[in-house]
């Protein structure tokens, strides 16, 4: 799945959340692919909120199947 596609679904999501979208990187090594996903909010970023945004990305991606 190349960046951009990534983008415009994630975007969208982290917008909907609340939070704003910072950005991503995707690193499609075969044996063990890595995804990161830049937030950022006025109020600051904790691990609750990067909890959110994990699971809501991972459920989107689970139903997009990358």
């Amino acid at each position: 799945m190349s960046n951009a596609r990534l983008n415009e679904l994630l975007q969208p999501l982290v917008e909907d959340l609340g939070y704003e979208f910072v950005g991503l990187e995707y690193n499609s090594n075969p044996k063990h692919a890595v995804l990161r996903i830049y937030i950022d909010s006025e109020e600051g970023v904790g691990i609750e909120d990067c909890e959110t945004v994990s699971r809501e990305a991972a459920a989107l991606l689970d139903v997009e199947d990358p």
